[in-house]
């Protein structure tokens, strides 16, 4: 059994589903628990107060980044980590 709710964003209807799933879902893509993550973020909206808010520097290819590189996290086959001096070079 699911949960669905429609949500306006930006003027649209967006249609969200939900199931007692998602948390299982959530740990195993991310490794992460998703109720602490959704706490950190409750906090940085700041009570919906743009004053208050940490949110307002991040974008959306912000967030994709974050994401992409986050899979990289946990790869053991580099065969070199880069130095400053390999940084210079290039």
């Amino acid at each position: 059994m699911s949960m669905m709710k429609k949500i306006e964003i930006d003027g649209k209807a967006v249609a969200f589903k939900a199931s007692a799933a998602i948390p299982r879902i959530y740990r195993i893509k991310f490794q992460r628990d998703i109720y602490k993550d959704l706490s950190v973020l409750e906090k940085s909206i700041g009570d919906g107060d743009p004053e208050k808010s940490s949110l307002d520097l991040l974008t959306i290819g912000m967030v994709n980044d974050m994401f992409v590189e986050s899979r990289n996290d946990e790869y053991k086959g580099w065969r070199k980590v880069a130095t400053q001096e390999d940084f210079d070079r290039f």
